[in-house]
């Protein structure tokens, strides 16, 4: 028989974080953009806090600091989530994908 995991913390962060970049919209190198769009750190940060407020990206080092599911992430992609985010090419759909994925691979 199926047994369906549970989510862990991080996971329930992913999913969260997979559903505001639907629902907002995804960006690369910037929070947030005019559009509201906001990119994947941003939409961790607002997973974990609720918060509309962006997450200073000229504090790079204080965003790994604040967020234990940012690192783990980073180390599941195998590289910094904010330069995985921003590489050339990506799309929404690869960022979202990535997101659920974690979710259910603690």
């Amino acid at each position: 028989m199926f047994e369906a995991k549970q989510l862990t913390e991080h996971g329930k962060i992913y999913l969260e974080a997979a559903n505001l970049l639907e629902k907002k919209g995804w960006c690369q190198n910037h929070s947030s953009n005019i559009f509201d769009q906001i990119c994947l750190a941003e939409a961790l940060h607002r997973s974990v806090y609720g918060s509309q407020e962006s997450v200073n990206m000229n504090k790079v080092s204080d965003v790994r600091a604040w967020n234990p599911s940012f690192v783990a992430l980073s180390k599941f992609i195998g590289e910094d989530v904010i330069r995985w985010n921003d590489t050339h090419g990506r799309t929404k759909a690869e960022v979202i994908e990535k997101l659920r994925e974690a979710a259910y691979n603690p």
